[in-house]
């Protein structure tokens, strides 16, 4: 299993190096998609889960 986590400043090119990078390969979880943290955890622990 592995994660790749990417933190900075919002419009640095984030989204763009996952999408170029590893949409084939890795799910991607954010905040901006999922609206609460809530949902961002469930979504992390069904993640883990099921590896």
């Amino acid at each position: 299993m592995q994660a790749i986590i990417f933190c900075g400043l919002q419009a640095t090119g984030k989204t763009t190096f996952y999408r170029d990078h590893f949409l084939k390969t890795h799910i991607r979880i954010s905040l901006d998609m999922l609206n609460t943290r809530n949902k961002e955890t469930q979504f992390m622990e069904v993640c883990l889960r099921t590896q």
